[in-house]
């Protein structure tokens, strides 16, 4: 039985992978990018655009880093750029850099147009009661120009991370389409 069964599993595994050319395999593997130091208000975008080529940022440290974790992060990032120019072609990271750009510059102005909303201004003023302010992400885009962003802070005085409104805009038009107002807690996933 158990023969049987590793080899119907090898079967598949040599079945499954018959026709996979090596950048189908290169599309599947991990690739990261590492930095370090502060991030830039554009940190978002950079890790949302950077799906889209194939690879993740990962921070490894503040601004404060020894040499060997410099050279550490020199040596893994080279050959991540060697594998991502394969994927992506040569001239990939001016692309990416154009992308992040656009999908910032698309991000600020929609969240510039939320924050002179009424119910963004009175959620602001209580969170700002509490030292708190509040964080718009622009998670998803739902159709090419309908774009879904999540409006998030403390509850009160407490630890507890919220979601206060989920807000759908057409970036088009810089309206507002519909609006969720009921809080929902986040858990929020660590990566080390």
């Amino acid at each position: 039985m158990k023969k049987s069964i590793t080899f119907l599993f090898t079967l598949l595994t040599f079945l499954t992978s018959c026709g996979q050319t090596p950048t189908d395999t290169a599309k599947k593997e991990a690739i990261t990018i590492l930095r370090y130091g502060l991030p830039g208000p554009d940190l978002y975008e950079y890790n949302e655009v950077a799906r889209k080529y194939n690879f993740k940022l990962i921070s490894v440290a503040g601004c404060i880093v020894s040499p060997q974790l410099s050279d550490s992060v020199v040596k893994h990032n080279k050959m991540s750029y060697e594998k991502l120019d394969k994927l992506n072609g040569a001239n990939w990271q001016d692309k990416y850099k154009k992308d992040v750009q656009e999908s910032y510059s698309r991000d600020t102005t929609m969240v510039n147009v939320l924050k002179k909303e009424k119910f963004i201004q009175d959620q602001y003023v209580k969170e700002h009661k509490h030292g708190n302010g509040l964080i718009y992400l622009v998670d998803s885009a739902l159709t090419e120009n309908i774009y879904r962003i999540n409006v998030i802070g403390y509850l009160d005085t407490t630890s507890t991370l919220v979601s206060f409104f989920r807000v759908v805009m057409d970036y088009d038009k810089l309206k507002i389409i519909s609006r969720e107002n009921n809080v929902l807690p986040l858990e929020i996933e660590k990566e080390y």
